[in-house]
């Protein structure tokens, strides 16, 4: 893969339909934090170009093997704005060798705060993935849904998790 086009051409579309995903659940985001979006590779050398592209651009948080694999987390120079909301994370994940994702956006996270257990309550209609609610740091639930993209929700943005626990 050569980086031929830019990356953020396409961020408002995606953006686009998580808020329109989660309308359809009737979850309520107004007062959460949407912390940071992950932008997918198909393959470890996608992965290393966009490493590349990205630390030329933005500044490298953390490389961190999670999951069996490296993710790279930057901080944006120029937020993303996207209507009232200010996105200055990026996630950068490689692919897992048992898993696949098409390049391109993926997923957004949102900050909840201590009550981001909670939402499985409040929305109970909503099909929550709840694999991820027992891990020891940043537990969180999840929504797949059918276009492919997914919506999490956690206690903490992924920038303080990385000052506290990463370094």
């Amino acid at each position: 893969m050569t980086i031929t086009h830019d990356i953020f051409a396409d961020v408002s579309g995606f953006l686009e339909r998580i808020f329109m995903n989660i309308a359809s659940d009737k979850i309520d985001v107004s007062s959460y934090t949407l912390d940071h979006i992950c932008y997918r590779v198909e393959t470890m050398a996608e992965y290393e170009e966009m490493k590349g592209f990205f630390s030329e651009r933005w500044i490298l948080l953390i490389e961190e093997v999670i999951g069996w694999r490296p993710i790279a987390t930057y901080s944006l120079y120029e937020s993303i704005v996207y209507k009232d909301r200010t996105i200055h994370t990026i996630e950068l994940p490689s692919p897992k060798e048992w898993s696949h994702y098409p390049t391109g956006w993926e997923h957004a996270e949102f900050a909840v705060g201590e009550d981001w257990w909670r939402l499985e309550t409040i929305y109970p209609d909503v099909d929550w993935d709840t694999r991820s609610m027992w891990k020891t740091i940043n537990p969180e639930l999840s929504k797949k849904y059918s276009d492919g993209l997914t919506v999490k929700f956690h206690e903490y943005p992924l920038e303080y998790i990385i000052e506290r626990y990463e370094r």
